[in-house]
C-alpha cells in the first residue's frame, strides 16, 4: 500500500508539471502571436487635418516663379485670344482660376468682389506690360540711336550753338499703344533755332491685346464684369520710363554721344533726366543742372 501511494503521487506531481509547462508554453505563443500581429498591422499615425485656405493671391510668387508646378488642360480653354498668347498667360490663368474658386466657396462670397479684386490686384495685366515692353526694346533702342546719330538736324544750320540736350516727348494711351517724338529740349534751348523731324516721331501699338485677353478671362471663367476697371496709371508710367532709362544709356553706349536727354509727358513739364535716371523737380531745373555743371542756353539768348 505504501509503495502504491507513493507511486500515485509521483504521477499527481509529474501531470501538475506537465500542466504548469504548457501554460507557460502557450502564453508564449500568444505573445508571440500579438507580436507578429502588432508588427503586420499598419502603423496607426496621427490624422493631419488640412484646412482649405482662402487664395486671395498668396501663391502668386511660387506659381509664376516656377517654385510651384501647375497644370491646366489646355483643351478646356474655348478662347483664341488665350491660347494665342499662352505662353504668356497660362500660369496667369491658373491663379485667377483657383482665386475665382476660392472666392465662390467662401461664405461671404458676390460675384462683385471677384472683378473688384481682379481690378486692384493687376498682377496679370503688369506683367503683360512688361512683355510688351521687352518686345519693343531694340526699336526704342535703334530709335534713340538714330535720333543721337542725326541730332543735328533738330538745329537749324546757322545757329553756332550747338544741340545740347533733347527732350523726348511721350504720350501712353492706356497699356495698349505709345507715342514718342525728339525735339530740342525747350529748358536748353530757344525754340526760334529748332527744327522738328518726323523721322524722329515712333507710334506704335503694343503686340499683345491686354483688354482683350482680360475680357476673354472673364468670359472663360464666367465672371460679370460690371464696373471693373483696370487702373492702368498705375504701372504704366513707371514700367514705361524704366524702359526709356535702359534704351536711352544702350543707345549713349552705342553712339558715344554726349547729348543730354530728358524724358517729358506730353501734357507738360519734365519727368525725368534719362542720364541719371531721376526724376526732376518741375521748380528747379536749372539748379538741377546747375548742380551737374550745365549751363542753360535758354537763359543767355534774347
Amino acid at each position: 500500500m505504501l509503495i502504491a501511494g507513493i507511486f500515485f503521487i509521483l504521477i499527481l506531481i509529474f501531470a501538475i508539471v506537465k500542466l504548469i509547462i504548457l501554460q507557460k508554453s502557450k502564453k508564449r505563443i500568444n505573445k508571440s502571436s500579438n507580436e507578429n500581429l502588432l508588427k503586420s498591422s499598419p502603423k496607426q499615425e496621427k490624422k493631419i487635418e488640412i484646412k482649405k485656405i482662402k487664395y486671395g493671391y498668396k501663391y502668386w510668387n511660387e506659381v509664376i516663379n516656377g517654385n510651384e508646378t501647375v497644370g491646366i488642360n489646355k483643351s478646356e480653354v474655348k478662347s483664341k485670344i488665350l491660347l494665342n498668347n499662352w505662353d504668356y498667360i497660362s500660369k496667369y490663368y491658373y491663379v485667377i482660376r483657383e482665386e475665382v474658386k476660392a472666392m465662390r466657396n467662401s461664405s461671404n462670397f458676390s460675384e462683385e468682389q471677384i472683378v473688384y479684386d481682379l481690378s486692384f490686384n493687376q498682377k496679370l495685366t503688369k506683367e503683360l506690360y512688361k512683355i510688351n515692353l521687352e518686345l519693343i526694346k531694340n526699336k526704342i533702342t535703334a530709335f534713340l540711336i538714330n535720333i543721337l546719330e542725326n541730332s543735328g538736324k533738330l538745329r537749324k544750320p546757322e545757329m553756332e550753338i550747338p544741340l545740347k540736350a533733347i527732350s523726348l516727348i511721350y504720350f501712353l494711351y492706356d497699356n495698349s499703344s505709345f507715342y514718342i517724338r525728339a525735339e530740342p529740349s525747350r529748358v536748353f534751348h530757344n525754340e526760334k533755332y529748332s527744327t522738328y523731324m518726323s523721322d524722329f516721331e515712333l507710334k506704335h501699338k503694343l503686340d499683345i491685346d491686354i483688354s482683350g485677353i482680360e475680357t476673354a478671362i472673364f468670359d472663360e471663367l464666367n465672371i460679370i464684369v460690371g464696373d471693373y476697371y483696370d487702373e492702368y496709371s498705375d504701372y504704366t508710367y513707371d514700367l514705361f520710363s524704366k524702359m526709356m532709362f535702359e534704351c536711352w544709356e544702350k543707345a549713349k553706349q552705342k553712339t558715344g554721344s554726349n547729348l543730354l536727354g530728358s524724358l517729358d509727358y506730353g501734357s507738360g513739364g519734365i519727368d525725368y533726366d534719362l542720364d541719371i535716371k531721376e526724376s526732376i523737380d518741375g521748380f528747379n531745373i536749372t539748379e538741377h543742372y546747375k548742380k551737374r555743371g550745365i549751363v542753360i542756353e535758354r537763359d543767355l539768348e534774347n
